[in-house]
């Protein structure tokens, strides 16, 4: 069984949530390994957020469009210091991530403090 993963979520997201479209739907995520699962749920709440966007008015979606900068650095500051328990799984992607971070502060136009620089180095290091 290859599951339509796009098909199943406009099913959910656009309707057509009658009895037998649920049971499809549980017989189809039944069929998926965790990943498979896991990626059909953050697609269904991107899905959720697309249409929440396409269905507000124009100033609540610039709002939205809007980047909360001073959040943004303070969210990339704290990932940087001590990646939370979610990522605890993703140990081969630490360094990714520490680029990722590093990277997209330096697109906001900010640096990190010297020890911080210093302990990202040190931590990149102990990766290789």
């Amino acid at each position: 069984l290859r599951l339509d993963r796009s098909g199943l979520n406009r099913r959910i997201c656009h309707g057509g949530h009658g009895e037998s479209t649920r049971r499809r739907v549980m017989e189809e995520l039944s069929s998926l390994t965790v990943s498979q699962r896991e990626q059909f749920l953050v697609e269904n709440d991107v899905f959720g957020i697309y249409n929440y966007f396409d269905a507000s008015d124009v100033s609540t979606q610039k709002y939205m469009m809007e980047i909360q900068r001073d959040k943004q650095l303070d969210y990339l500051m704290k990932g940087l210091r001590q990646l939370g328990p979610q990522f605890s799984s993703l140990d081969a992607n630490r360094p990714w991530l520490c680029y990722w971070i590093l990277h997209s502060i330096a697109l906001l136009g900010e640096t990190v403090d010297d020890e911080l620089e210093s302990n990202a180095i040190d931590f990149l290091g102990r990766c290789q």
